[in-house]
């Protein structure tokens, strides 16, 4: 198998009418470098995690439409529930999908969060559902518990064919949890074949675009060129890394996102995480984070609070042109 990408990128006629003989020619002269065609069971490991990740997508579309109903008809349960789909608000769906108002179902409910919290849940649900939203809002229901049931089904196949030395690696990386652990992995394969961390960066399509004209570089957005399911999975990641408090990652993502935004700071960590995995595949070892050794200060910067080191202010005080050395305190 031959990579379309850089084949084209070979200069020479390439038309449909010469395309086989064109190939041939150039398989012959060693120009095609062959794309990497993982074993069977990586490939079926792939597909698994694949179909896991379509059913989630659909599973929460399903649930935004779910929410999207209830808002049309003035029920915001969104606003006092953190979970609309857990067991008090799913709950409150099965009520309303069989007809009953949200005051009967506070009225018999036996559950204590909910009823402690009646006037509240009241004032965000005035309104009532016709018929057809009924049918419509048990349909939705129906097919997220269905849908919930698969993703079980799928998760416990993807853990008899995963290699569980393999995902404890990954699971040790602060924001993956193992169901991420498992489709980065079905997606990296064999993480010896890239020379370095940049070289599996790239592929995953999380590199900046460079773009020179007259002796002038710059960087653009990142290329998007390569596994797009490998780049959703470092995406997501990242997004669940942010929330881990005395993290480096943290606090990278707080550092660039002051400068360049939250976007580009998710797409940095995603980039800095698989790095950082792809290392700890190829020495097989375990995420280990020392931590900060020196008390860590707060520096608020554009309405973002950063938590840096005294290593890391000496080096922005040094990017900005100013001299820092540091000194002992000598006891008298």
């Amino acid at each position: 198998m031959a990579n379309a990408y850089r084949v084209k990128a070979i200069p020479g006629r390439k038309t449909d009418q010469l395309d086989s003989e064109w190939l041939a020619y150039l398989l012959r002269a060693k120009l095609i470098k062959p794309s990497y065609v993982p074993p069977k069971v990586i490939r079926e490991l792939r597909e698994l995690t694949r179909l896991r990740t379509k059913y989630v997508q659909n599973q929460t579309q399903f649930k935004n439409r779910c929410q999207g109903l209830l808002r049309r008809v003035d029920i915001c349960l969104g606003s006092r529930l953190s979970d609309v789909f857990g067991k008090a608000g799913s709950e409150i769906l099965r009520g309303l999908a069989a007809g009953k108002s949200v005051e009967a179902i506070l009225a018999e409910t036996k559950n204590g969060w909910l009823a402690n919290r009646e006037e509240e849940i009241l004032a965000v649900a005035r309104g009532s559902l016709s018929e057809n939203d009924m049918f419509i809002l048990r349909e939705l229901t129906e097919s997220i518990v269905h849908l919930e049931q698969k993703i079980v089904e799928v998760s416990a196949r993807i853990e008899l064919r995963v290699n569980e030395h393999a995902l404890a690696i990954v699971a040790s990386v602060p924001g993956v949890g193992k169901g991420s652990a498992a489709s980065i992995l079905a997606e990296i394969g064999d993480a010896a074949r890239f020379s370095c961390g940049k070289q599996i960066a790239a592929w995953a399509g999380l590199v900046p675009s460079v773009h020179q004209s007259a002796g002038v570089t710059v960087l653009g957005r990142i290329t998007k060129r390569g596994s797009k399911w490998l780049r959703r999975d470092m995406i997501a990641v990242a997004h669940c890394a942010v929330n881990v408090r005395g993290s480096v990652f943290r606090e990278m993502f707080l550092r660039v996102s002051a400068r360049h935004g939250a976007n580009t700071a998710y797409t940095a960590m995603a980039r800095k995480m698989l790095t950082v995995i792809w290392h700890l595949l190829v020495c097989d070892e375990l995420y280990v984070e020392e931590g900060f050794s020196k008390k860590p200060v707060v520096l608020r910067r554009r309405g973002v609070v950063a938590e840096l080191s005294l290593d890391d202010m000496a080096g922005i005080l040094r990017n900005a042109g100013y001299s820092v050395a540091s000194f002992a305190r000598v006891s008298s």
